[in-house]
């Protein structure tokens, strides 16, 4: 069997599961898929470990640490490769998840502040490194909505002492300033 068959297969495995009752899959094997270079394996693994229903026929259950740094550097790579695929995440559909997960995690007390320092910085280095659409997109689809959170606004306010990070920070944080509010937050695709 191909590499490839074999991202196939995993894709089939991980889009079907939770079809029986019986289904599970081991959660050493879903750590090992989120190591893949497929796209699309990837992408299935982001569907399983963000649905709720899904996301429970791994076992042992996932904890926030299985999927930590996996989610940001997916989205990260969606952001930057903007795959022309109904399999993964376009660049603005991975902002916008970008949005509600960071968002969903701000509100969650049990959430340790370094992991939206390790987030912060995956914004920044996509920022720093992106071309204008990509910023774009992080800056309307991910931190525009972030920023109506005084709060998180703060969170992001060492990037005023960097001239390019500062202009990022200037362009979301004028969306609430002349009032710009959306539903914060909601993811833009369902999985269930």
């Amino acid at each position: 069997m191909s590499q490839r068959d074999d991202a196939s297969g995993i894709v089939a495995k991980l889009n079907s599961l939770g079809e029986r009752m019986s289904d599970t899959v081991p959660v050493e094997q879903l750590r090992e898929w989120m190591h893949r270079p497929e796209i699309e394996v990837q992408a299935a693994v982001f569907d399983l470990v963000m649905s709720g229903e899904r996301a429970k026929k791994v076992v042992p259950y996932l904890t926030f640490e299985d999927y930590r740094s996996f989610i940001p550097k997916f989205l990260g790579r969606c952001i930057v490769e903007n795959p022309p695929t109904d399999l993964t995440l376009s660049r603005w559909e991975a902002a916008y998840e970008f949005l509600a997960w960071f968002g969903g995690l701000w509100d969650d007390p049990s959430v340790a502040k370094s992991a939206f320092s390790e987030i912060k910085d995956q914004f920044r280095k996509l920022y720093l490194e992106g071309d204008s659409d990509m910023r774009l997109a992080l800056i309307q689809g991910t931190l525009e909505h972030l920023f109506e959170n005084a709060s998180v606004r703060e969170f992001f306010t060492d990037w005023l002492s960097d001239p390019v990070l500062r202009k990022a920070y200037e362009e979301a944080a004028e969306w609430s300033k002349s009032g710009g509010h959306n539903t914060p937050y909601a993811p833009k695709r369902t999985r269930d």
